[in-house]
């Protein structure tokens, strides 16, 4: 398959999606400076997102992966009234193989609403519709929210890496989640 842009903005049933912007910049390092403790067990990023420049370079490195066809990085937003409630993106592109992962997180407040499941099943829509055979979500082995989001939206667990790498000075494992577009 050849590499090709995914949309800048999709919409879902509960989120609109969209491509992350530089004036997002301050909305974005709120949430995560709002839900630092909670995110960094899981998240290897959140110690090096420590001021809002910070966030800034985090919007113009996705902007530049986008360009070049290797990380589709975007904002997820609660359809209802707009509000930002997490981040979401398709990585780990292997084009030639039609694979990609996706990931998200989502601010604790917003929990518990659907709003990660429609994020998942909208961006894996668009995937699937694009050319992409094979979704892959990754999480923490700790991560159970995030494992139950994978296993609720049909996605079949395929592997436990046990102790595959370090976080916060810990080791933890790595939970492995694929879905074709056959399934």
């Amino acid at each position: 398959m050849e590499p090709f842009f995914l949309p800048e903005n999709i919409e879902g049933e509960l989120v609109i999606i969209k491509q992350h912007q530089p004036h997002e910049a301050k909305a974005l390092f709120d949430l995560v400076d709002r839900d630092r403790e909670r995110l960094r067990k899981f998240l290897p990023w959140v110690d090096s997102t420590q001021t809002l420049q910070d966030e800034k370079n985090y919007i113009g490195n996705c902007l530049d992966s986008w360009d070049q066809q290797t990380i589709f990085a975007y904002s997820i937003y609660r359809k209802a009234d707009m509000e930002l409630v997490g981040v979401g993106n398709v990585h780990s592109i292997a084009w030639t193989h039609e694979r990609c992962e996706v990931g998200y997180w989502i601010a604790s407040e917003f929990e518990g609403q659907g709003l990660i499941s429609d994020f998942v099943r909208t961006i894996e829509k668009t995937c699937f519709e694009l050319g992409f055979y094979r979704i892959e979500i990754r999480c923490d082995s700790k991560n159970t929210r995030s494992a139950a989001v994978a296993l609720r939206n049909g996605y079949q667990k395929e592997a436990h890496l046990r102790s595959d790498s370090v976080l916060n000075g810990r080791r933890r494992g790595t939970l492995i989640f694929a879905k074709l577009k056959t399934d």
